[in-house]
């Protein structure tokens, strides 16, 4: 539970909001973590009609003697539509085991000897989640995918422009490789896969290829979704200096929760609870922003709506599961004020100052939750509110309940 005053009728309205915490923490123990019920996809693009290219003008040329530009490929999409090869492809593989659909493509029916840059567009349903999002690649290909190594493209695959480390390969057999995929190369909806098959004999050319991409869906259908109870530790939630939240500003944690606007209107005080590691840091400076929520469901990291830096008010008010006193927090924010609309959702952060805290380079704020528990049971408190944190460990998404008082 946070509370905002607000001025919409007068500087002493009060707005009690119950908020789902999510925290992006720098390092986590995996062992307490359960499997997130995100939205899993698997998409395969492969071989065959849909796809263009450019080609070099000669055999036993690179496409190009420097690396290749947002231009190349550009001319790849806009290229001339690849043969699909009918009959007889020996000496080549026939298919590929992984996915006998694949078909081999080339410049024409002869399989002219050339080095080719093929573009094949693709649909995402979702930017993943960072650190989900793998490629397996299966391919054959005459002579190989990119330049050898000393070459200007030695990669063989590219998404968006952007290059993987696959490369080489032959006609003969199948080879496979599944290598990470940064979400960031990735778009919701139109993406584009390109491969580089380089000729070095002057013979014939042609590739055949599957690639397959996974990965976990943002799923918004998570809020509300998972139960907490009274007895949680508090959170570390820390910044370096009086600014946005940005990987290089950060000390182990930024906690944050989501609500949704019940008025239109300026916020002008928020209150909150957390623990200190020592009472004078309650007289240090916190950071109080409030973000949108983006398209994957979280606060678009480093650009707030709102941001201020303000030293609160605060009172020692109990104590938590694990034997710290909590207290609740207070403090007037500067105008002008952060401007809410009536059924938008936001998300609120509050961070410790480290470069003004105590004990520079130290944890000395957790953020703590507060909620009304009316309900037993088996002699338990139960808050019906609905919480998780949420991070990625070896590429797969988990959840947890959130630390909350």
């Amino acid at each position: 539970m946070r509370r905002f005053h607000t001025s919409r009728y007068d500087w002493r309205a009060t707005v009690r909001l119950a908020l789902r915490s999510v925290m992006t923490l720098a390092a986590l123990s995996a062992a307490s973590l359960t499997p997130m019920f995100a939205n899993p996809f698997s998409v395969t693009v492969r071989s065959g009609p849909g796809v263009t290219f450019i080609a070099s003008t000669a055999c036993e040329q690179p496409l190009k003697n420097s690396p290749f530009s947002p231009a190349d490929f550009a001319a790849a999409q806009g290229g001339a539509p690849a043969t699909v090869l009918t009959g007889n492809v020996s000496p080549w593989i026939a298919s590929l085991p992984a996915d006998p659909q694949a078909q081999w493509i080339a410049v024409n029916q002869s399989r002219l000897a050339r080095s080719i840059l093929f573009a094949q567009r693709f649909e995402l349903p979702c930017r993943p989640i960072e650190g989900t999002a793998t490629l397996t690649f299966h391919w054959a290909v005459d002579d190989r995918l990119g330049d050898p190594s000393n070459g200007p493209n030695p990669a063989g695959v590219y998404i968006n422009g952007v290059a993987l480390p696959i490369s080489g390969g032959g006609y003969t057999a199948q080879t496979t490789i599944t290598v990470a995929v940064p979400a960031s190369l990735l778009n919701a909806g139109a993406n584009y896969l390109y491969v580089y098959a380089r000729d070095l004999g002057c013979g014939v050319s042609g590739v055949l290829y599957s690639a397959t991409l996974r990965g976990l869906c943002p799923s918004c259908t998570l809020d509300n979704e998972q139960p907490w109870n009274k007895c949680l530790p508090s959170t570390p939630s820390a910044v370096i200096d009086c600014a946005p939240a940005t990987p290089t500003n950060f000390l182990v944690a930024q906690a944050t929760d989501d609500f949704i606007a019940t008025y239109t209107g300026a916020v002008n005080t928020v209150e909150w609870w957390g623990t200190l590691s020592h009472p004078s840091q309650r007289f240090r400076p916190f950071q109080i922003a409030f973000y949108p929520q983006d398209p994957n469901c979280r606060p678009p990291y480093g650009l707030p709506l709102f941001s201020a830096c303000v030293i609160p008010h605060a009172k020692v008010v109990g104590v938590d599961c694990e034997g710290r006193r909590v207290w609740h927090f207070s403090a007037r924010l500067p105008a002008p004020y952060f401007q809410q609309v009536a059924g938008q959702k936001y998300w609120l952060m509050i961070t410790e100052i480290d470069s003004a805290s105590i004990r520079p380079g130290q944890t000395d704020f957790q953020w703590s939750g507060h909620a009304a528990c009316n309900n037993c049971a088996n002699g338990e408190l139960v808050c019906n509110c609905r919480a998780i944190k949420f991070t990625v460990v070896n590429g797969v998404g988990l959840r947890e309940p959130s630390r909350r008082l």
